[in-house]
């Protein structure tokens, strides 16, 4: 069976569609193939890359759209997958050429509220919201499923698709955690809380950092990613990040590495004092949804702080493994970071309640048969 992922937005070799969903699918016999913009065409895991050209831009990104529905249209798939609304409308396209094709929507972002994303004119933003919703229900309640990530974003969906299904951005419990949770020298040679991924929120890591310098604190924040890469500010946006440290003399608390490999991301994460997701409040997509940092962290058993997102904090509360931080406020995630530094015992229940949390709930090989299910069914 051949199950060919339409990426309009992800890169190659993202952690939810290449790492979890399409190894899963590959190891188990799918025939899978990734179709990403701007990507070359390789094979990794025995899992095909195929690439369209895009242009920058929101105007641009819309009319490249053609070039992925014309690849897409040529792979004969048995099940097409959409992780956005834009691949969504290029995979409904297909499917009225090719009737017997089935239509999966992984929406494992929160995609209300789309347009709030690409304009500041607010009647503009508010027009476009209203018609990409429109467009998205209209489809939704004539594919053969949906895949989401919360419990929230279930039963909105539910209630235009009955075949809706929950695979949440988990990942893979690291198995040798419990070798070292409750180690004194785990803390002691450790240095650095890390941040992975999209930086959406690059004035709060500077006010931290301010803080820290202040405070005459002995740990730092690394950064391992960087600016969208779909972004046309990208390249303007990394340059005033860095210029912004250097300016601030802030060299000793912030590491910026930009994007590493997912393998050694994960080297960094182990080694690290905990795990900080700052997303950008003002986003209803990102606010409403579970980043894949989330469980990257909670893998290494190690304590996570998060800025006040709703499903983000939801876990965090109920496992009890982190902190949350109530306001988009530098000085807040300075006090939690040095907290989880200076309170051994509260660190050290955190960290294994990450483990804990991963390895009887949230550990990946709990979705995988599900998975399987919904592409077979």
């Amino acid at each position: 069976m051949r199950v060919v992922y339409l990426c309009a937005k992800h890169l190659p070799y993202d952690k939810r569609i290449f790492y979890k969903i399409s190894n899963t699918l590959s190891k188990n016999g799918f025939d899978v193939v990734n179709i990403c913009p701007n990507a070359n065409e390789s094979i990794k895991n025995k899992i095909k890359t195929i690439g369209f050209k895009q242009k920058k831009g929101f105007v641009g990104r819309l009319f490249s759209l053609n070039g992925l529905y014309k690849i897409g249209k040529k792979l004969n798939a048995d099940v097409l997958v959409a992780p956005e609304p834009d691949s969504l409308v290029v995979a409904h396209c297909i499917k009225r050429k090719q009737k017997n094709i089935k239509v999966i929507f992984d929406s494992h972002e929160h995609y209300y509220k789309y347009s709030s994303n690409y304009f500041n004119n607010m009647v503009i933003t508010n027009l476009s919201n209203k018609l990409a919703d429109k467009i998205i229900n209209y489809i939704t309640k004539r594919i053969n499923g949906v895949i989401v990530v919360t419990n929230k974003m279930q039963k909105k969906y539910k209630k235009i698709n009955v075949n809706t299904y929950l695979i949440p951005n988990t990942n893979n419990l690291i198995s040798n955690n419990s070798t070292f949770l409750n180690k004194d020298d785990f803390y002691n040679n450790k240095k650095y809380f890390i941040y992975t991924g999209i930086i959406y929120n690059p004035k709060i890591i500077i006010d931290t950092a301010k803080i820290l310098k202040s405070r005459n604190a002995t740990i730092s924040i690394l950064v391992l990613g960087g600016f969208s890469k779909n972004s046309s500010n990208r390249n303007k946006n990394t340059k005033n990040f860095k210029s912004k440290i250097l300016q601030d003399n802030l060299q000793k608390y912030i590491t910026f590495m930009e994007w590493v490999p997912y393998y050694v991301m994960q080297e960094y994460i182990m080694n690290a004092l905990g795990g900080l997701i700052l997303m950008n409040p003002n986003s209803y997509n990102l606010y409403y949804s579970l980043p894949n940092k989330l469980f990257d962290y909670m893998a290494f058993g190690i304590p996570v702080i998060t800025l006040d997102c709703p499903e983000i904090s939801k876990v965090v509360r109920e496992e009890r493994c982190g902190i949350i931080v109530k306001e988009n406020n530098g000085e807040l995630l300075a006090d939690a970071m040095l907290m989880i530094v200076k309170n051994k015992e509260k660190r050290e229940i955190m960290s294994h309640n990450s483990y804990l949390a991963m390895k009887n709930k949230y550990d990946w090989s709990f979705y995988e048969k599900e998975l399987i299910k919904i592409m077979t069914k």
